[in-house]
């Protein structure tokens, strides 16, 4: 008996975790999954795999079984992707990862006209077939066809209006790392000077069009991947939203002057965690500068999803960076230290 836990995990990810063991020669084949969608799919997986299937409801999940002896290579004939809800590039990129698995009809499903374009794009980039359908207010966007799946997705558009800086700096650096061309759309003037500066870090050229009051900022051309290892050893724990325990003005401006410091340094952390009341850094409007420029320079930002609830504000992080405390802890133990503030 093979197990996979694949709570939490959008498709395909189960559909690609299954497929793996299979291959691997497992005969009968448990997969927990949170969402209705995973279990259609693996159900399609084991009709192409020659195994049987069984479902059943477990509380809020579903406890999948495929058993049999099934086709190491067994094709991925068809399968459908759930990003309603999900802001761009997240319904593009996982588009993109089943379209690499081999999938050859695509169904996703998704709420917004940004998201829409972008999926026609990646469809069209890769010689296959989009049909949109759309029914109040949903989106069904079908990629279809033979054509050539492509590890990349050459150009993608991401909504970052009517939201303060970090969210679309860090938006931006995240989508980077899958998409050559990224047009972000802006709706302050600061958020553009940002992204400017984020594309020169990068090594990125850099356009700016203003359509109906709204900024489109292009970042486009080779430039330098966006890093995922730490920009230094050391890391930061935040979890207060000022500096010492007096109930005073004087604690918050320590803070606001801790993060402008350490924007100017040459030693910066590799991260910075934020917890409790930490997360309300992302309520003042000069230390959400500082984080822009800290992660614009590859600092890895990550707040606790818990806390961002608990204090009504998770509209203010990039879901990118929201996190729980498992990630939390495993990654305060990559560092040679962590600083308490």
């Amino acid at each position: 008996m093979t197990n996979i836990d694949a709570r939490g995990k959008n498709c395909p990810i189960p559909v690609i975790m299954t497929k793996k063991v299979i291959a691997e020669g497992a005969k009968e084949i448990t997969v927990l999954v949170d969402n209705k969608t995973a279990t259609l799919n693996l159900e399609k997986l084991a009709q192409n795999s020659g195994m049987s299937f069984t479902c059943k409801a477990i509380g809020n999940d579903f406890e999948v079984v495929l058993s049999g002896e099934g086709k190491a290579n067994a094709a991925i004939e068809a399968l459908t992707l759930d990003a309603m809800g999900k802001a761009c590039p997240t319904p593009v990129i996982m588009a993109k990862n089943a379209l690499v698995e081999g999938v050859k009809e695509l169904t996703v499903l998704v709420d917004n006209k940004i998201a829409v374009a972008n999926l026609t794009k990646l469809g069209e980039n890769n010689g296959k077939a989009v049909t949109v359908t759309e029914e109040e207010g949903k989106f069904t966007v079908v990629i279809a066809g033979e054509g050539v799946a492509k590890n990349e997705i050459a150009a993608a558009t991401i909504d970052a209006t009517k939201v303060n800086c970090p969210i679309p700096v860090c938006m931006a650096k995240n989508a980077l790392k899958d998409v050559k061309e990224l047009t972000v759309i802006v709706d302050m003037p600061i958020a553009v000077e940002n992204l400017k500066k984020l594309a020169n870090n990068l090594g990125k050229t850099v356009g700016v069009s203003e359509v109906d009051g709204l900024f489109h900022v292009t970042l486009g051309g080779e430039g330098n991947p966006v890093e995922e290892k730490p920009v230094g050893d050391w890391c930061v724990f935040v979890a207060e939203k000022s500096i010492g325990t007096a109930p005073n003005e004087l604690g918050g401006n320590l803070m606001k002057m801790y993060l402008y410091t350490l924007t100017q340094s040459e030693n910066l952390p590799g991260a910075m965690l934020f917890m409790n009341e930490g997360v309300k850094v992302l309520e003042n409007e000069e230390m959400q500068l500082s984080l822009a420029e800290l992660a614009i320079k590859g600092v890895k930002l990550i707040f606790c999803g818990a806390c961002l609830n608990f204090y009504g504000i998770s509209h203010l992080c990039p879901a990118a960076n929201i996190s729980n405390m498992y990630v939390i802890v495993e990654e305060m133990g990559k560092y040679n230290k962590v600083v308490k503030i």
